[in-house]
């Protein structure tokens, strides 16, 4: 169960996500210098993997089937990796 996770980035990465919390659509958003391929995984609080997929600079995800609650994004491009959490109201 995920009880508190706010940003959590090692490395250079810089990942955007928004709007936040959200109802439908959210925007993840990867500012990469270097223009890696980032690798990213969404789980439910208990740790079920919903999506995942790869990105190049930006990917929207709708999530207006989803149930409401915090989701955790996890995100890597191989070198660095990151955390965050995505509230859905």
């Amino acid at each position: 169960m995920i009880t508190s996770i706010d940003h959590a980035y090692t490395g250079s990465a810089s990942i955007l996500v928004y709007p936040n919390p959200v109802e439908q659509l959210v925007t993840i958003r990867v500012n990469e210098e270097n223009n890696a391929e980032t690798t990213f995984i969404i789980s439910d609080a208990l740790g079920k993997k919903i999506v995942e997929g790869k990105i190049k600079k930006e990917i929207i995800i709708d999530m207006s089937t989803w149930g409401p609650g915090v989701y955790l994004l996890e995100t890597t491009d191989g070198v660095n990796q990151g955390r965050q959490k995505i509230v859905r109201q």
